[in-house]
């Protein structure tokens, strides 16, 4: 009699180890896919903060010869890009300036286009480091269509622009600025 009593107290012992098993089981799923959870929706807003100084750099660090494309071939053979060792915000700034927005606006889709990620939107502008003028080179929505102002997270980079030529600043200077938001 006395080892059916102590085999049902080792019964009664094992049920509360295993229904603690489950229970701190269950509370450390919950506890990871909360961290999970965060974790995804804080690394959103670095990453398009991260993507946002990405291109605003490339745009600075990228000289024009370093692209290979058959448009901006033509613009050195028509004469329109005078020097290939100008940076891609050095020649966007040179054609705005110029009053040519059209080619602006195209080697800004040319080089941008390499950045395209359908869950995320862009938009370039070049504006007076004033504020007064403003004009939008390149935008593209994501598939989802989010507005700026009702995304989730967005980002904005920005580099002042100017040319000197004898000690004269010939063009600038200017703000090319980049958003960027999902």
């Amino acid at each position: 009699m006395a080892s059916l009593a102590v085999l049902a107290d080792v019964k009664k012992k094992s049920q509360i180890f295993i229904f603690d098993l489950i229970f701190s089981f269950v509370i450390i799923l919950l506890s990871v896919s909360l961290l999970y959870v965060f974790y995804i929706g804080v690394n959103d807003d670095r990453n398009v903060h991260q993507i946002s100084n990405n291109i605003i750099n490339s745009f600075t660090n990228t000289k024009i010869n370093d692209l290979n494309n058959e448009q901006v071939r033509n613009f050195f053979i028509n004469a329109k890009i005078r020097n290939i060792e100008n940076s891609v915000a050095e020649q966007i700034m040179e054609f705005y300036s110029e009053g040519q927005h059209n080619d602006a606006k195209d080697l800004t889709e040319i080089f941008i286009k390499d950045y395209s990620d359908k869950t995320l939107s862009f938009q370039v502008n070049i504006s007076s480091v004033d504020g007064t003028l403003s004009y939008m080179l390149y935008r593209k929505l994501s598939v989802d269509n989010v507005d700026m102002n009702s995304s989730k997270a967005v980002a904005y980079s920005s580099r002042v622009l100017f040319s000197f030529r004898n000690r004269d600043i010939k063009y600038g200077p200017y703000r090319l600025e980049v958003f960027v938001w999902q």
